[in-house]
């Protein structure tokens, strides 16, 4: 009998809280935690609290995608959210998303949802939902906390590029006020999940006695074999993800204002395809006067893209946790072209399943060598969809999650009773 199939694992019910519906599956963070839902609710019974706009199509919809064992329960925004995260951020010395995300109708759905049912676990989608664990008041239940990101280390990056001197005031206050908050959430969870292995030394740098723990995004991998890139005369490049996230942003302008000069020089007749939900007036307005780059807004799937794709780049300079733009092309068994940065957690090989190059001209030129030659392209994704196949598939990513949710579920009934046992030695 392995763990998951002891009784303890199996008669829990699970307790999942979001700040935002994971549907459609539109960035990283969608996917990310749609998957991680899904795959504890191959086990366990989950009760997902979303904060929501009530737009019950979309609700349905997701309900749908995530399957019976999954019940969402949506609550509704008090209005004035920014300006409550804003003054919270300033006045009560907590970070800006924490606060913005704190609400007494959401934390009366957690309470109704711990009194009502036998739940034994509580994870949430980063680490600005972790306050409403105290609501657990006894810590009956394990408390998970899936990051996605360390947020303050993103934060200081957002810090170090931006020019406009109240956001980058902003942003150089919040980074401690956050890198406080994790340090306070990572100590008193029971599991810390993190998406790299990078990140679980700098967790354990901000929480030392942090209990953390890799579970890698990851990717679906469709069975049949992805189309061949063969020699084109008007290479097709790709980039997608949110159109409204700041990396994303900061990743396009420096494509606009560094590569596509040398790109005009070096291949003639080259497409970029952006794409991806956001703002996609902002966008086309900064490739006005560049023909070869369509903004293309949000696609109902990525897979006619990643087929048409001679190459998928990710120019990224901030940002943090990985990138399940660079798995889904990999999975797809597209060559992609990174900055070191824009493929940080992944355990792919420069040359081998990836090309990465950090400078303008180098990665235009990587671009340029992945393009021109149609067997080095192939080489590189199909070894990249290997990788995806032996390390990063959803269903290999969830077993192990289970599995070591399981293994705390044994062993916290018991750690809870020596707890008591040595409170009443003191007490008597």
């Amino acid at each position: 009998m392995t763990v998951a199939d002891h009784s303890a694992g199996q008669s829990a019910s699970a307790l999942f809280l979001a700040n935002r519906l994971p549907w459609p599956l539109i960035d990283g963070w969608s996917r990310r935690t749609f998957h991680i839902v899904r795959q504890l609710a191959v086990q366990w019974p989950v009760r997902l609290i979303v904060f929501s706009d009530g737009d019950q199509a979309r609700l349905d919809a997701a309900q749908t995608a995530l399957g019976a064992n999954v019940q969402i329960e949506s609550v509704r925004r008090r209005p004035m959210r920014r300006l409550r995260g804003l003054t919270g951020s300033l006045f009560r010395d907590r970070p800006f998303h924490v606060a913005a995300d704190s609400d007494a109708s959401f934390a009366r759905a957690v309470t109704q949802a711990l009194r009502t049912g036998d739940v034994r676990l509580i994870g949430c989608a980063g680490v600005n939902m972790a306050g409403y664990f105290a609501l657990d008041h006894e810590h009956r239940a394990l408390h998970i906390v899936d990051t996605h990101n360390i947020d303050s280390l993103v934060v200081d990056r957002f810090a170090s590029l931006i020019s406009d001197p109240f956001r980058r005031a902003f942003a150089t206050l919040s980074g401690p006020q956050m890198r406080a908050w994790e340090e306070s959430v990572f100590t008193d969870a029971d599991l810390v999940v993190v998406c790299s292995t990078s990140e679980i030394a700098l967790a354990r740098q901000i929480a030392p006695n942090a209990t953390v723990q890799c579970v890698p995004n990851g990717a679906d991998v469709l069975p049949a074999a992805p189309h061949l890139i063969t020699d084109r005369n008007a290479p097709s490049l790709l980039f997608f993800g949110r159109l409204d996230y700041f990396p994303n942003i900061d990743a396009l302008q420096f494509l606009r204002s560094t590569m596509i000069a040398p790109l005009r020089a070096q291949l003639p007749g080259f497409r970029v395809r952006i794409v991806g939900a956001g703002d996609v007036a902002s966008l086309t307005a900064l490739f006005r006067d560049v023909p070869e780059v369509e903004v293309i807004g949000f696609v109902d799937s990525l897979t006619d893209e990643l087929a048409r794709a001679d190459a998928v780049i990710v120019p990224l300079r901030t940002g943090g946790g990985t990138r399940l733009k660079i798995l889904e092309a990999m999975a797809a068994g597209r060559p992609v072209v990174s900055t070191t940065i824009g493929a940080e957690g992944i355990d792919a090989t420069d040359g081998v399943n990836i090309v990465l190059r950090d400078e303008p001209d180098a990665f235009v030129q990587a671009i340029g060598e992945v393009v021109r030659d149609a067997a080095f392209a192939n080489r590189i994704g199909k070894a990249a969809r290997q990788l995806i196949v032996d390390r990063y598939s959803w269903d290999g990513i969830g077993h192990a999650l289970r599995e070591s949710v399981t293994a705390r579920l044994v062993a916290k009934p018991a750690a809870m009773a020596a707890d008591a046992s040595t409170a009443d030695g003191r007490s008597a």
